[in-house]
Order: C-alpha cells, then sequence, then structure tokens
C-alpha cells in the first residue's frame, strides 16, 4: 500500500484535521491581515486628507468673504 492509500485509510480525527486545516490556511490568514492593516492605512489617510480639504474650504471661505 502506498503512502497515499495509507493516509486515505487513516480515519482523521477532528483535531487533526482543524491543525491541518489551520496550518494551510497560516499563510493566507498572514496576508489578509497585512491587506487588512493596508486598508486601515489608507483610511486613516483618506480621513487625514478629507478634514485637510475641509480646513482648506474653510480658510478659503474666510478669505474670500473678508475680501467682499
Amino acid at each position: 500500500m502506498s503512502s497515499m492509500q495509507s493516509v486515505m485509510h487513516h480515519e482523521m480525527t477532528k483535531a487533526e484535521f482543524l491543525a491541518i486545516l489551520d496550518e494551510k490556511l497560516a499563510p493566507i490568514h498572514e496576508v489578509l491581515k497585512s491587506i487588512q492593516a493596508q486598508l486601515d492605512t489608507l483610511s486613516n489617510r483618506q480621513e487625514s486628507f478629507a478634514w485637510r480639504v475641509e480646513g482648506l474650504e474653510t480658510h478659503a471661505n474666510r478669505f474670500f468673504n473678508s475680501m467682499g
């Protein structure tokens, strides 16, 4: 019997299955955490940019109101 057949005949326990699944999914989980961190950074930058634009609009409005 080949090792593959031997593995196929072995009944895997739930714990063994979950351990293998966890091992296989770990790299994907790391990539997803990295992507989430990058998205959080972009979101923070976008929010910061929006605040700056709002501040510029306020200053521009004050400037134009003071002129007229």
